[in-house]
Protein backbone atom coordinates (compact mmCIF):
# COMPACT_ATOMS: atom_id res chain seq x y z
CA UNK A 1 0.00 0.00 0.00
CA UNK A 2 1.33 3.75 -0.82
CA UNK A 3 2.06 6.09 1.46
CA UNK A 4 -0.45 9.41 1.68
CA UNK A 5 3.05 10.96 2.24
CA UNK A 6 5.52 11.96 -0.48
CA UNK A 7 9.12 13.17 -0.56
CA UNK A 8 11.37 14.51 -3.11
CA UNK A 9 14.81 15.67 -3.22
CA UNK A 10 18.46 15.06 -4.50
CA UNK A 11 21.86 14.21 -3.72
CA UNK A 12 22.13 16.52 -0.80
CA UNK A 13 18.77 15.13 1.02
CA UNK A 14 14.78 15.82 1.09
CA UNK A 15 13.94 18.94 -0.03
CA UNK A 16 10.13 18.83 0.59
CA UNK A 17 7.41 16.38 2.20
CA UNK A 18 3.98 16.23 0.86
CA UNK A 19 0.40 14.86 1.84
CA UNK A 20 -1.25 14.10 -1.13
CA UNK A 21 -4.63 11.95 -0.87
CA UNK A 22 -7.47 12.18 -3.11
CA UNK A 23 -8.12 15.80 -3.95
CA UNK A 24 -5.38 17.36 -0.96
CA UNK A 25 -2.58 17.97 -1.73
CA UNK A 26 -0.90 19.44 0.82
CA UNK A 27 2.65 20.93 1.43
CA UNK A 28 3.98 19.46 4.86
CA UNK A 29 7.38 20.81 4.68
CA UNK A 30 9.88 22.47 2.56
CA UNK A 31 13.72 23.17 2.97
CA UNK A 32 12.62 26.55 1.49
CA UNK A 33 10.26 27.41 3.79
CA UNK A 34 6.27 27.78 3.61
CA UNK A 35 6.51 29.02 0.19
CA UNK A 36 5.22 25.54 -1.70
CA UNK A 37 1.87 25.88 -2.63
CA UNK A 38 -0.74 23.74 -1.37
CA UNK A 39 -4.47 22.81 -3.14
CA UNK A 40 -7.21 21.05 -2.27
CA UNK A 41 -9.92 20.45 -5.02
CA UNK A 42 -12.88 20.93 -3.95
CA UNK A 43 -16.28 19.22 -5.51
CA UNK A 44 -17.73 22.21 -8.04
CA UNK A 45 -16.46 25.27 -9.02
CA UNK A 46 -14.60 25.76 -5.65
CA UNK A 47 -10.81 25.15 -4.72
CA UNK A 48 -8.49 26.04 -1.98
CA UNK A 49 -5.46 26.79 -3.43
CA UNK A 50 -2.15 28.65 -1.32
CA UNK A 51 0.68 29.74 -2.98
Amino acid sequence: MLSPFQSNGDGSGVKQVRFVLGRIDWSLWSKDGWSSQSTIDLPGPVDYRNN
